[in-house]
């Protein structure tokens, strides 16, 4: 049976490029060689020669994992990013908000780039596989009420679990959907204010997902 290659997303500017290699490589390097891989990273700015130098990287990886990978560029320094607000600069940290509107595949996995991967993420991908709107670590330092904003919400629980954001499985056909859209379209102007930006707003959406 054919299986579908992981569908791997990330976001960097020149600032964290370093970072980028060292967060694709480790998610390649502690591939199970199960899954291929097909990679997109939505570029604020990265160098031509850091571009090639993270390509040369992730391809001398996935050879000697021997798994096949392919690696999109998307330009994230005009259009694709109007409209999210602005963090320390760069409105980069709202990346994962745009996935679903440019990606056309089902699923998907979104990796920030200063993550270090020590088993990989294809854990994330197999929960995606089982049927999950989205997969993701419990931080166990919080919950839905620590952020006095997020408390204001309707229907939150001071003690509601709360996910980190940094690797998350994406099941892209739920986030799609009008009602899940249009509850992130309507927080996305608040979530600057919010302890953990757009982090604590995918909670509150995701709370009952």
């Amino acid at each position: 049976m054919l299986i579908s290659p992981i569908q791997l997303v990330s976001a960097a500017n020149s600032r964290f490029a370093p970072g980028l290699r060292v967060a694709l490589g480790s998610a390649l390097a502690s591939a199970s060689g199960d899954y291929d891989y097909n990679i997109t990273i939505l570029d604020g700015g990265i160098s031509a020669s850091e571009w090639v130098t993270l390509v040369s990287q992730l391809q001398q990886i996935a050879s000697n994992k021997q798994i096949a990978v392919t690696i999109t560029r998307i330009d994230a320094t005009g259009q694709l990013m109007d409209g999210m607000p602005s963090r320390r600069g760069s409105s980069l940290t709202y990346a994962r908000l745009v996935i679903p509107s440019i990606m056309k595949v089902a699923k998907a996995i979104y990796l920030d780039s200063d993550v270090v991967c020590l088993r990989g993420i294809e854990e994330f991908w197999k929960g995606l596989e089982s049927g999950a709107n989205l997969v993701a670590v419990r931080d166990p330092l919080g919950t839905l009420g620590r952020d006095p904003l997020t408390r204001k919400l309707p229907r939150v629980m001071h003690k509601s679990p709360y996910f980190n954001a940094g690797i998350i499985g994406m099941n892209l056909e739920f986030w799609r959907l009008p009602s899940i859209s249009s509850q992130i379209n309507e927080l996305l102007p608040r979530a600057a204010s919010f302890r953990y930006v757009d982090q604590s707003l995918l909670n509150y959406v995701f709370k009952d997902n």
